[in-house]
């Protein structure tokens, strides 16, 4: 006959409580990392037809992505402005939709431009304030 003491079972009870206890943490601040910022913030600034030559700008934010869907051979602009001044400019004809990434939030107006001469439909420009 084998004899277990009360102490070997209290003992052995004990961990695997603070291994679920220790794998609940972890799974917690996992999850933590990967969710998006709970006030994360998109905003739709176009999405009509957007004539020859014409620029539309979102709200003033501090924005990371700026991105536009357009039927691909259009070539398209998009920066970041602030006060008239364009911060990562960057066009693109061929890629749908077209996406510049800012190295860190910058607080101005997003931008996005039909750098063609004719009018383009359907236009739809969108900012992040995250990496998108």
């Amino acid at each position: 006959m084998i004899s277990v003491s009360r102490t070997d079972l209290t003992r052995s009870t004990k961990r695997p409580s603070r291994l679920r206890w220790f794998a609940g943490f972890v799974t917690a601040l996992l999850a933590l990392a990967i969710v998006p910022n709970a006030s994360a913030l998109i905003e739709q600034y176009w999405n009509d037809y957007l004539t020859g030559n014409t620029a539309a700008y979102s709200t003033s934010h501090s924005w990371r992505t700026n991105r536009v869907w357009r039927p691909a051979g259009n070539d398209f602009a998009l920066w970041f402005d602030v006060s008239g001044s364009q911060f990562y400019w960057a066009h693109n004809s061929a890629s749908n939709p077209f996406t510049l990434h800012a190295p860190s939030n910058i607080t101005s107006q997003a931008a996005c431009h039909n750098r063609t001469a004719s009018l383009v439909d359907p236009v739809t420009c969108q900012v992040y304030d995250y990496n998108a």
